[in-house]
């Protein structure tokens, strides 16, 4: 064997029992954890029947100490001891610790005639000192050792025939022959739960996971709640039906969809901080598509799923800008205006004070063409037909108006078009005309062959021009004149006769040579009138006088 060989096996020999020795403190820390969480456990189960029994408990104390039984079988406590396991541990619970130690509890009063209770373990592996004092202090304010050992199982401070807390954290109690509560000797741990004269426990304040009736606070925090245990490590909560908070922190800002601050409804709702613009509320569609509320910077922004678009965005001064489309199945009501503006029969689908566009508006079908509109160029434009006012009933040819330019329809329902000139209404055609015709046109007559009727109205609404040609004729000094004469509906008179076509009359300019003349006319039309053109003369040479009406109008 060579000599490294030699010093390796030395090396080994020195190391196991070290080895050795951490291995079982390890172990023992270990089974003390569990010792301690088992303990605790069986703590918070009784106090649970305190409460819930406390009259009962009360009154059985009256008589001696009570004893709550943690049977290694459910159902198997003596007598008419309690059993913690029936609803106040869990199924499958284990009835002995690490130590192979059982438990019990005593319940009795103490000096004040207060309830009082005292877990302890018994049997088993006796517990060095050392390791039960750490176990004590992991059960927390309630752990306590029993005293009176000596060698490994001494306690310092704590005396035989006592319990006493971690650290003096409590008692000494005297427990053993004539007290309320048993020995089980030096090696085992102790628990003590305190109660006031109304049952309420004054120490051990378990945050109890089943409700105890007529006990609330059992349920209450009492202080912060922290799922970062003593390395560190972050612990979930599963489960919660429901959270209500005055207000939830989580998560230092720079979270983003990856890491969020608070995740809701299965992932699709989250909420997170988008440095250095602001908050955001992440919305996940059943079809995986996300989208983005933001706060950016204080102005309200819906972004896209790709995070690479704002969509819709509202400034604090209410300024509102839309990617996209914006549709509504109802009215839009701008500039102070409300839905009882639209007048009666109206769709009213925009509504606003003032309507502005740089390009065109436009009015027509789904799908176009455009029917009528207008543009920024000033071109007004109707497809169909386009219908003008009265200016209020105050278009009439000859009353003022304002400004010059303007054009509306006559106020006497005729529909003539006006246009304001020189600040009056007059005919934007200077006359309109409509052109006629009176049996054959021309017209002749001859002296006692009777009056020729002409009614404007039977062409034209509302004439009050006549527009025509008269002819004389002349043979020597033989006149063949033409007249004409008004009449109302009833066949009066009322204006008239008129000569409308003389004649060479006397010898004339033409020496009196037969020369036939032409008189163009336009004559007034008197309203609700017809009129009668008639010759009371002979025409000379056996000619006629004639009559030729062309067309009625207004002007």
């Amino acid at each position: 064997m060579g000599i490294s060989m030699i010093f390796v096996l030395g090396a080994l020999a020195i190391l196991l029992p070290v080895l050795d020795h951490f291995a079982h403190v390890a172990g023992q820390q270990i089974a003390g954890a569990a010792a301690a969480r088992q303990a605790q456990d069986i703590a918070g189960a009784a106090q649970a029947y305190v409460l819930a029994n406390t009259a009962s408990v009360q009154t059985a104390v009256n008589s001696g100490p009570l004893t709550l039984c943690v049977p290694a079988t459910p159902g198997t406590c003596p007598g008419s001891e309690p059993d913690l396991t029936n609803g106040y541990l869990p199924q499958g619970w284990r009835p002995t610790n690490p130590f192979n130690q059982s438990w019990s509890v005593t319940v009795a009063k103490d000096a004040q005639g207060n309830l009082q209770a005292l877990l302890e373990s018994s049997g088993g592996v006796a517990i060095d000192g050392t390791d039960a004092v750490e176990i004590a202090n992991e059960i927390h304010a309630i752990g306590g050792t029993i005293g009176g050992g000596s060698g490994t199982l001494s306690i310092p401070g704590c005396s035989a025939n006592q319990a006493c807390g971690a650290y003096g954290g409590w008692g000494p109690i005297a427990i053993g022959g004539g007290t309320s509560y048993p020995n089980p000797g030096p090696g085992h741990v102790v628990a003590l739960l305190d109660f006031n004269s109304a049952g309420t426990p004054i120490n051990g304040n378990y945050l109890y996971r089943v409700q105890v009736a007529g006990h609330p606070e059992l349920n209450a925090m009492q202080t912060d709640l922290s799922m970062t245990d003593t390395s560190g490590g972050l612990h979930n909560i599963s489960g919660a039906q429901a959270i209500s908070a005055q207000s939830l922190t989580a998560l230092q800002a720079g979270g983003s969809v990856g890491t969020p601050s608070l995740t809701t409804a299965s992932g699709t709702v989250v909420t997170w901080d988008q440095v250095p613009e602001g908050g955001v509320l992440s919305l996940k569609g059943a079809n995986g598509t996300w989208i983005h509320v933001e706060s950016a910077k204080g102005t309200f922004t819906l972004v896209n799923s790709a995070q690479t678009g704002n969509l819709f965005t509202v400034d604090q001064s209410g300024n509102v800008i839309a990617a996209g489309d914006i549709s509504t199945p109802q009215q839009i009501h701008a500039m102070g205006t409300s839905r009882s503006t639209c007048p009666t029969g109206w769709g009213c689908g925009v509504t606003s004070y003032d309507v502005y566009g740089t390009g065109s508006v436009a009015a027509g079908p789904a799908g176009g063409p455009a029917a009528a509109g207008a543009n920024s160029s000033g071109v007004v434009w109707a497809n169909n037909q386009l219908q003008v006012g009265t200016a209020n009933g105050a278009a009439t040819p000859g009353s003022g108006c304002s400004p010059n330019g303007a054009i509306a329809a006559n106020a006497n329902g005729s529909g003539q078009i006006l246009s304001c000139q020189s600040g009056a209404w007059q005919s934007a055609q200077g006359s309109s005309f409509q052109y006629v015709s009176w049996g054959a046109q021309d017209v002749w007559f001859n002296a006692g062959s009777g009056n020729q009727y002409f009614s404007p109205y039977w062409y034209s609404s509302n004439p009050t021009v006549v527009y025509g040609v008269a002819y004389d004729s002349t043979c020597g000094s033989n006149p063949g004149r033409v007249y004409v004469q008004w009449f109302n509906g009833a066949g009066a008179s009322i204006w008239g006769p008129m000569l409308l076509a003389s004649g060479n009359y006397r010898g004339g300019p033409d020496g009196g040579s037969g020369f036939n003349h032409a008189y163009p006319f336009s004559i007034p039309v008197p309203t609700g009138s017809y009129m009668a053109f008639w010759t009371p003369d002979s025409g000379g040479c056996g000619n006629p006088a004639g009559v030729f009406i062309y067309g009625v109008g207004s002007g």
